[in-house]
């Protein structure tokens, strides 16, 4: 239950407030979709909280709008020009093709980023799609992959994402 309230901390401090509804959306989707009965028991008291916190995002100064203005932010990026002239709103494809392969290997934010990417997918290579969470891992793995690809600045979200499903699929594998 301490969701709820991290997320008034964020919808207050940050842009990307949709992220907290998003992750605990992907663990609700995982434990509905897991045919596992003692999981599936746990799916009530999840849901609730995925509620709470998605209804915490209304807290904030601007309200719905406020809540809103994420998903209106979301469509302006992932254009391989910069948007507004900020090179840090430009998508990893169009800084590629605008300055080639080797200024972005040699770029200390997106060859860390190119890594990641390539240690998380090589993490899933043993681990068993049965095992709990995995679903919840991919989901994860999947989505925040896309949206580091669509901006520069999403690639530090990416890579936080990128090093905890890996640090999980790697413990799983030494089980």
């Amino acid at each position: 239950w301490s969701l709820p309230l991290f997320q008034l901390f964020c919808v207050n401090s940050h842009g990307p407030l949709v992220f907290g509804p998003t992750v605990v959306g992907f663990c609700l989707a995982d434990r509905i979709l897991t045919s596992r009965l003692a999981v599936r028991e746990r799916v009530a008291p999840l849901a609730v909280a995925w509620l709470a916190v998605c209804a915490a995002c209304l807290f904030t100064p601007y309200g719905l709008r406020g809540t809103l203005h994420p998903l209106e932010l979301f469509g302006w990026i992932g254009g391989a020009e910069p948007l507004f002239g900020v090179l840090e709103l430009q998508n990893v494809g169009g800084y590629i093709a605008r300055y080639g392969w080797q200024a972005a290997l040699s770029d200390s934010l997106l060859w860390p980023a190119f890594a990641a990417f390539l240690l998380a997918a090589a993490s899933f290579g043993g681990t068993r799609a049965s095992s709990i969470g995995f679903g919840f891992r991919l989901m994860l793995f999947a989505t925040f992959s896309w949206l580091g690809w669509q901006a520069l600045r999403n690639l530090p979200f990416f890579a936080l994402v990128a090093g905890y499903v890996t640090a999980w699929n790697v413990g799983e594998l030494w089980e």
